[in-house]
Order: structure tokens, then sequence, then C-alpha cells
């Protein structure tokens, strides 16, 4: 390799046995590489952050904040993640979040050579980014989305609901319509009268985190419009609630729907300022459920309303979300 070592973070709860034998093989160079403990994911970001090439994340399954927010952070580093499991966990369950690899707990030097060698590269010095090793694999099959937004007041949440009555009576979608509230301030529940609390998005996005649920477990966290067609996924209790929810989750639980059903209608609040418009990552992350639905959209249906005022709101909706991304 001439001269060149590996450069490792790791992250793992306290007094973790691998954790330990990892710093012993690089500390008598049994495994040429540099071990940087981290104690917290706050820490791995930081690292990640600064200029410096890193080979690879060894990463607990049991330490706090891992999850798939902490997978794609490595990942716009070009930095493969490989998770230790903790036993307990399936054998693809690591690739299937977005790891490179996943080891067994007790792994040993070879097994972890191995996966090295399989999925990470070496560095000299920690100036500039390796290449991407591989892209990943495009989904099979999503069904379309419909983000259906408009400025306050103009009815969007009832013709988002007029849009999933009529597809469900489409016998082209099998009677697997999705309604799903995705609105910040949530009013499906209202509109329905709904005598539900949840679950709703807040579980759904939660059992995403860390997992990829079958349709069935999906389809389990909604209720039954009979009258419509169609299923509801209930939105936030509070608005508020939006802060618990991290975009990479949010990001694979509309995957999960949309693997999940037919046809899928998302009510959505016509707020998609991101950083490049406003220089803020909290607001980018406060309306991330509007953005990764018109962003991946199939259509994007503006609602506004007549008169002077109306057309104005509608207009500069429509401007602030080709701004944001969504193609004319």
């Amino acid at each position: 390799m001439s001269g060149e070592r590996y450069v490792l973070l790791g992250l793992a709860p306290p007094r973790a046995a691998w954790f330990e034998a990892l710093a012993q093989w690089t500390t008598s160079a049994s495994v040429a590489a540099e071990f940087i403990k981290c104690v917290s994911a706050e820490e791995v970001r930081a690292r990640l952050a600064s200029s410096r090439t890193h080979s690879a994340l060894i990463v607990d399954a049991a330490a706090p904040g891992f999850d798939r927010d902490l997978i794609d952070a490595a990942g716009a580093r070009a930095t493969p993640v490989i998770l230790v499991s903790t036993g307990r966990e399936r054998p693809t369950w690591g690739p299937e979040l977005g790891c490179a690899a996943q080891l067994e707990p007790g792994f040993g030097r070879d097994d972890l050579l191995e996966v090295l060698g399989a999925h990470c590269l070496a560095v000299g010095r920690g100036a500039g980014l390796p290449p991407l090793l591989e892209d990943s694999p495009a989904p099979l099959w999503q069904a379309p989305l419909f983000a259906v937004c408009g400025p306050g007041g103009t009815g969007a949440s009832v013709t988002a609901m007029a849009l999933a009555q009529g597809l469900a009576a489409d016998p082209r979608h099998g009677a697997r319509v999705l309604l799903a509230d995705l609105a910040r301030r949530a009013d499906q529940a209202m509109l329905h009268d709904s005598a539900e609390l949840g679950p709703g998005l807040q579980e759904l996005v939660e059992a995403h985190r860390l997992a990829r649920p079958a349709p069935g477990e999906v389809a389990g966290m909604t209720f039954d419009v009979p009258r419509r067609g169609y299923r509801l996924l209930l939105g936030l209790r509070q608005p508020e609630a939006w802060a618990a929810l991290r975009p990479r989750a949010i990001d694979a639980a509309l995957g999960g729907l949309r693997r999940s059903f037919q046809a899928v209608v998302a009510d959505v609040t016509g707020d998609v300022e991101g950083e490049a418009e406003c220089g803020s990552v909290e607001v980018e992350e406060r309306n991330h459920l509007a953005r990764a639905a018109t962003l991946t959209a199939t259509v994007v249906v503006v609602v506004g309303s007549p008169g002077l005022k109306g057309v104005h709101s509608a207009g500069r909706l429509i401007r602030d979300l080709a701004r944001a991304g969504v193609s004319p």
C-alpha cells in the first residue's frame, strides 16, 4: 500500500468488546489502520464534515444516535458504513439500511480485513475524498405520488381527498390508494372525523428509522375510509412534532408508502424553503416533509383561489416550488 493505511471512525456503546479489540489491533499494527474513537453521533458528524478523508465508519448497532441519517451523513462524504451487529439482527439488516457490510459480534481480525479490503479505500493523507465505491441500486418499482399543496385556505386538503377518491374509483389501482397527511398542521383527521389519534405519520417514520417494514406493516399504520375507497395515514398530532422526524427516515417512509400502495396522494404544506434559499438547516428540516414529497412526486398539484390575491399567492408558491427543484 506504499505507506497507506485505513483511517477508521468508530462509534459504540461504552465498554463494547470489539471497540477495545480494534484499538489493540491498530495500536500493535496488526491492522494497518488509524482508529479514531468517537463518543457520540455528533462527534462522528463533526469529523465527517472536516476536510479529512476517512476509509470507513464502523458503528455498533446499539450505539446511541445510530440511524439512517448518520448513514446518509457518512455516504455524503464517501465514507462506507460497516455495522457491527448485536447478534439479534438479520444478516442483511445493515445492507438494507445502506451500510456497506455487516460484521457479527466477536468478529476477528481476518473478518475485519476482509470487509475493509472489499469495501474501503486505504489513504495516505487526509486531503481529498475517495471516489464513490458504487451507486445505490434504484428501487424496482414505486407507486405514483401526487403531492397536493396550496396557500392556506384554498382547499388543498379537500382537493387531496377528492383526488384520492377519484384514483380509488379507478380499477387499475386495485383499491390500494392512500391519502397521506404530510402537512405540518395536519387537518385530515378532522376532515375525516377520525376518532383515532394513531398510529400515524410519526409512528411510520420511526418504524423506518432503522428498518424496512413490510407492506403489510405499513398498511397496518393506516385506516380504511370505506365511503371514499382509500386508506388514510393520519398526520402529526402537534405541529411541533416535526422536530422528532429525521430527514432520511422521512425519505425511507415515503419509499415504504410507495412500495405498499398502488397510488399515494400526499397533502403537504406549501412551505418548501431550504438551506439554499434561506441559509437555515433548521428551516429545511422543518419543511422536509413538503420538500421530500414535492421533489419526488410524479405530479405536483397547486391549489389556488380566484381573485388578485389568490392568483398572486398561487404564482408565488409555484415559483417557490421551482426554486426548490421541482421541474416546471
